[in-house]
């Protein structure tokens, strides 16, 4: 990703090898998210989709534009049993 700082603003451009790194660095063995998509899912991708993944990012920052579902996401409390002991 290559910065460009200037007085009105900041941009970027994302480039395939810091897609692939991403990805390459995603812990496996994850609950999926929302859409469905693991870790595994990106990982085992045909090699074409860093690519597009970064075309699609650096589209995101020409039109500074979000989808409002990438900003949604679930937290599942978990329950731990700690056994004590009184002496």
């Amino acid at each position: 990703m290559v910065y460009h700082g200037s007085s009105s603003g900041v941009s970027c451009k994302f480039d395939t090898e810091l897609v692939e790194l991403v990805i390459s660095k995603l812990k496996r063995a994850k609950v999926a998210g929302l859409d469905g998509i693991t870790a595994e899912h990106l990982l085992y991708s045909h090699s074409l989709l860093p690519c597009v993944l970064a075309k699609l990012y650096n589209l995101m920052v020409k039109f500074s534009y979000v989808p409002q579902s990438l900003g949604k996401s679930y937290i599942v409390p978990l329950l731990l049993m700690i056994s004590v002991k009184f002496i």
